[in-house]
């Protein structure tokens, strides 16, 4: 199936993807394949896929970090995030051109501080799903329903992303 629009830009360019971790729970994170190969390619932050199209991922989980805390560290193509995955959701760019978009979202990954002390809901500030949700909503895209992410329905504030209003 041919999913492409027009003018030769995919609509998913920009999905969800998600995988189980633990007892049908799922971690989510952000994959990029941008139709502007020739653009993104050769950025040293892609990775080639199994079928030879450039790709980034966003994703966040659980390190070490200060003396004895563990926080929800952010990092581009986690390997868990960089495996191929299925049922994975397009995201409507809602009219921002497409390279626009993806330095948009390094942009926002980059303002955030890696210091959030992970945990899990319903506890605590944040997790690897609340990061990529909260990631999207920086990004001003529509955040999709995931049910089986704990954490997706409580976003990061954009505030983490270095937006002040």
């Amino acid at each position: 199936m041919n999913r492409s629009d027009p003018f030769g830009l995919s609509p998913d360019t920009i999905e969800v993807q998600s995988h189980e971790v633990v007892g049908g729970m799922e971690h989510a994170s952000v994959r990029v394949t941008p139709a502007d190969q020739a653009r993104w390619c050769n950025d040293s932050r892609f990775a080639t896929g199994d079928d030879g199209k450039c790709f980034v991922t966003f994703g966040a989980g659980p390190e070490r970090c200060l003396a004895s805390a563990i926080c929800l560290k952010s990092a581009t193509n986690r390997p868990g995030d960089a495996a191929p995955h299925t049922g994975n959701l397009g995201i409507d760019l809602g009219g921002v051109p497409e390279n626009v978009m993806i330095a948009r979202l390094f942009a926002l990954d980059g303002a955030y501080a890696d210091n959030l002390h992970y945990s899990l809901p319903p506890i605590g500030a944040g997790n690897q799903n609340s990061y990529a949700a909260g990631l999207l909503g920086a990004a001003g895209l529509a955040v999709p329903a995931l049910t089986k992410n704990p954490g997706w329905n409580r976003p990061l504030s954009p505030s983490r992303f270095g937006i002040t209003w």
